[in-house]
């Protein structure tokens, strides 16, 4: 099935490294949403995050940003980024969603799953009500989180397994569809689809120079608008595995860099 891109991720290097992008066209062309790269580490900051975020805004979309977590200190990552974007002086009406982006960088010095969960947390705990991180990923997602062997799910395993699973997925997989990971996809639950699948990094469309990455929402435009700041999460959420979660802080799979 081919798949129509209706949500963009970029970040300064797209358009060939231009600054302005006519994101009025792209929504004309039926692209809904717009996720931009804001920070990086705990130091470095998209020079081109807020004037593209204020210009997207402007044109009506849906708009976000994500994080490229590294396996420096990640509370600190995340208090580096959500100043970023508390920088913009959004209102709760505009939403806003927020990701973590857990990828293997060429360096192959990535964050762990312990990184994550403390990324996230943080993100959560100091984001505007109605607000829930999204976690970002592919092949590492799967590496790091571990599924149920005959269908047991290991002890250090269980607390995380809840916490992953209440929160939107954004499966980045290039295949014909996607192939949602555990935990969001289990045998004797309902299966989790991811909130934003990237099916494509080389897609093209009108108003941006060279490739850019693609993504599919499987829904409305009012739908991604209802569930864009919580990815598709549900706020009210279950009772998590508090002591699994801590006792596993520090000993999560993934190691502790």
């Amino acid at each position: 099935m081919i798949r129509t891109p209706n949500v963009i991720d970029i970040y300064h290097g797209d358009n060939n490294d231009h600054g302005s992008i006519d994101f009025t066209t792209l929504a004309m062309h039926g692209v809904w949403g717009v996720v931009h790269k804001a920070t990086q580490g705990t130091r470095y900051v998209d020079k081109l995050f807020g004037e593209r975020i204020s210009a997207a805004l402007a044109a009506g979309m849906c708009v976000g940003a994500y994080h490229f977590l590294d396996s420096s200190n990640a509370t600190e990552q995340a208090a580096a980024f959500v100043e970023t974007v508390n920088s913009l002086k959004l209102t709760p009406h505009d939403g806003f969603l927020l990701a973590a982006d857990f990828e293997k960088p060429p360096s192959g010095n990535h964050a762990s799953l312990q990184q994550l969960y403390e990324f996230m947390s943080y993100v959560d705990k100091h984001s505007p009500p109605g607000t829930l991180s999204v976690c970002y990923s592919s092949d590492l997602i799967r590496e790091t989180l571990k599924p149920t062997t005959a269908g047991h799910v290991a002890d250090d395993m269980r607390g995380v397994m809840d916490f992953f699973r209440q929160h939107g997925l954004w499966l980045a997989e290039y295949g014909p569809h996607e192939n949602t990971p555990w935990p969001w996809k289990l045998a004797d639950q309902p299966e989790i689809k991811p909130f934003l699948w990237q099916f494509s990094e080389t897609g093209h469309l009108p108003a941006i120079l060279g490739k850019v990455d693609c993504n599919f929402f499987d829904g409305t435009k009012e739908q991604l608008q209802g569930s864009w700041a919580t990815g598709g999460a549900m706020i009210k959420l279950a009772p998590l595995n508090m002591a699994n979660l801590q006792g596993n802080r520090g000993q999560m799979p993934g190691g502790t860099t």
